[in-house]
């Protein structure tokens, strides 16, 4: 394995990681609730498997990003999973809210939840 081919999986496990660390505590903000007692205290199994939805959901996207080829100057890889990351999980935010606000108007997918309601 070629130095830039380490260099270059360096960058995106560090991009995953920074792209799917803050899922936890943003879910928690947009439910109102805190994280670590919800899973922790609470045992909201609800809780956790919405937080692995959306887990999954932002791989899978970063998972398009990272394929194929590796970029010739590393900072052009540093870009495109930037850029790419920042569309994706912005798109996936538009999707829930929607979801929310106009899809499933009559559930509160926020209230059920924090109940624990799978």
């Amino acid at each position: 394995m070629e130095l830039s081919q380490i260099y270059t999986l360096l960058v995106n496990v560090a991009a995953v990681l920074a792209f799917t660390m803050p899922i936890r505590f943003l879910l928690a903000k947009h439910l109102g609730v805190d994280a670590k007692a919800e899973l922790d205290q609470t045992d909201n199994a609800a809780f956790g498997v919405a937080i692995g939805g959306g887990v999954l959901g932002l791989m899978l996207m970063l998972t398009g990003v990272m394929s194929g080829e590796p970029m010739a100057v590393i900072s052009e890889e540093i870009l495109s999973l930037l850029v790419y990351g920042f569309l994706g999980s912005l798109l996936m935010i538009v999707g829930v809210l929607v979801q929310d606000k106009i899809v499933i108007r009559r559930v509160s997918l926020s209230d059920e939840i924090r109940k624990g309601n799978m």
